[in-house]
């Protein structure tokens, strides 16, 4: 069972997916593959399937996308994994 944060009068936030969001604001413009983006949203040694990746890069796409059907900013390399596509500033 995912780890959920929840807010009053909202819904309540995967917190995989604010790791894998981390993971990638961590690393803009570089690809990361499926088993960075497990280690980076494991939440308490949960069981992990292989489609689980998968299940969470669709969620934090419609949280993120315009059209999550034609993602822009997380978009998936075919045999590498996925790449945040956006440019990160720190401030």
């Amino acid at each position: 069972m995912p780890a959920l944060v929840a807010r009053p009068q909202q819904r309540p936030v995967d917190l995989m997916i604010l790791d894998m969001l981390a993971a990638f604001l961590q690393s803009p413009s570089q690809i990361l593959s499926g088993e960075q983006l497990l280690a980076a949203s494991r939440i308490l040694d949960e069981e992990v399937f292989d489609r689980s990746i998968d299940v969470q890069i669709l969620r934090l796409r419609r949280k993120l996308e315009v059209n999550p059907s034609e993602p822009k900013l997380v978009v998936t390399e075919r045999g590498a994994g996925c790449v945040f596509a956006a440019s990160v500033e720190v401030l």
